[in-house]
């Protein structure tokens, strides 16, 4: 539900603000404007309170159910907006007068203090039609723990052998025919494609593959390129380009800028040479695309591919020879690495029951085992391990396809402080690059992430000088 958890933000936001600026009571009289629009902005921030409270409950449904709730969310929104903007006037307003030491004419109090008082009309208003919504009840709160959020797809050669369990047989596979030129063809180049779905850890192993010490001296260059969705001949030409010379040093290489340049570079480049390239997440279903592609490296003496996708049409597009379907890990395996990222190992007798039936709601898929391990990691008591088996998104038919199931779960873990963040992240394109003081920021502006008091008092000061 991510219009609920960013209009939820800018509630807190504005209810953040309003607590910070909140005075003592005065013994003023209830009929003067600087009581009256105090008052009136107390009211507010209690509406808005209520408003919050629904919106969370709501939230932990993670989808809007129907079209009169979507409309309800988004008059909702268009309100929320307008308290926001009234609250940045009244703080604006409080700092002023602190600037000038409580010498305030109190001239747009009153006219604050009615917009306050038609805005919570509103509120009221439209809150009243949530009575009507069927929100999902919780029998109690339940414990949450921070989840490490899954940045994107973009993938890296590196990888920590003693973390993989339980794929040694496809490795040796796959590296004795890396040193074999059996297969040969007169083009000098041969493709291999490992095939599997989403969280069965393609990846991984083309990881362990590529650091292998017997491929790594055999093979020079090697490059990994992640590909994903864009299968641009011209970025990936140039990636291919700089993953092959990285190691001569930023400095030496000249990077041409158009694919004529970049395709005599390459084909320069890999001239008598063996290479080993790996294309990860390739979706890529043109063979004109692949086979523009691979025109420069012919040039090589030897030339092995590996591809990761989860399409049987790429592997005919992209491979000359029979692909590595790969399967699912055995129960074992995954119960072992299961241990390993919840409890670093360690047997738990009072918690070993439940593991195993989580373990094996996960069908075998490294990447559900190690999400849901992660989201329990260190964690002994029994009703997280239970709240984890007993989630009802198992059971729903269109998420029970792969690791989707387990991912779900992750993120209904999350508090909603950190759903709230995770949505924002999904405004941007994928592949997007951000650095992370970018992103606090960002977060920090949209009143995802709370505000120091002083902090935000500062910089209003330098708004008004």
């Amino acid at each position: 539900m991510a219009g609920g958890g960013f209009l939820s933000s800018i509630i807190t936001m504005a209810v953040d603000k309003l607590h910070s600026l909140a005075s003592p009571s005065t013994p003023s009289s209830s009929s003067s404007p600087h009581n009256n629009i105090e008052q009136e902005m107390s009211k507010l921030t209690e509406t808005m309170r209520r408003v919050q409270a629904k919106l969370a409950d709501s939230e932990e449904d993670n989808h809007v159910k129907s079209h009169s709730e979507k409309l309800w969310l988004s008059e909702l929104k268009e309100v929320a907006y307008d308290a926001e903007d009234l609250v940045e006037e009244y703080e604006y307003e409080v700092l002023r007068s602190k600037q000038l030491h409580g010498n305030n004419s109190g001239t747009h109090e009153g006219e604050l203090a009615n917009k306050a008082a038609e805005i919570r009309k509103r509120f009221d208003e439209i809150t009243k039609e949530w009575k009507l919504l069927t929100l999902p009840k919780n029998a109690g709160e339940r414990k949450r723990s921070p989840l490490t959020l899954v940045d994107n797809r973009e993938t890296g050669s590196l990888v920590l052998e003693s973390d993989v369990l339980g794929r040694e047989e496809e490795k040796d596979m796959l590296v004795e025919w890396l040193l074999s030129e059996d297969d040969m063809t007169d083009n000098r180049v041969s493709v291999i494609a490992i095939i599997g779905m989403g969280g069965l850890g393609k990846t991984t192993l083309a990881q362990l593959v590529y650091n292998d010490p017997k491929v790594k001296s055999y093979f020079n260059p090697r490059g990994w390129v992640c590909v994903s969705e864009n299968f641009n001949v011209v970025n990936l030409t140039e990636k291919i380009l700089q993953s092959f010379t990285e190691e001569k040093g930023k400095g030496e290489v000249k990077i041409p800028e158009t694919l004529d340049g970049l395709q005599r570079a390459l084909e320069e480049n890999l001239l008598g040479k063996k290479f080993l390239l790996i294309l990860d997440d390739v979706w890529n279903e043109e063979f004109t695309l692949w086979n523009e592609l691979r025109k420069p490296l012919v040039s090589a003496q030897v030339g092995k591919v590996i591809v990761t996708t989860r399409n049987q049409p790429v592997a005919r597009i992209m491979g000359i020879r029979s692909p590595l379907d790969l399967n699912c890990l055995p129960f074992d395996v995954c119960w072992q690495l299961f241990k390993r990222v919840t409890l670093g190992g360690a047997d738990q007798p009072h918690l070993e029951d439940l593991g195993r039936k989580i373990v094996d709601k996960c069908k075998g898929l490294p990447l559900a085992v190690k999400v849901l391990g992660g989201a329990l990691r260190n964690k002994e008591d029994i009703d997280s391990w239970e709240d984890i088996l007993e989630n009802k998104k198992w059971e729903l038919e269109e998420t029970n396809k792969g690791v989707l199931p387990a991912l779900k779960i992750s993120y209904d873990c999350m508090p909603i402080q950190l759903k709230r963040c995770f949505q924002y992240l999904s405004l941007f394109p994928k592949h997007t690059r951000l650095h992370s003081e970018i992103i606090v920021r960002l977060w920090m502006s949209q009143g995802l992430l709370p505000l120091d008091e002083e902090i935000r008092e500062q910089r209003t000061k330098a708004e008004i000088t």
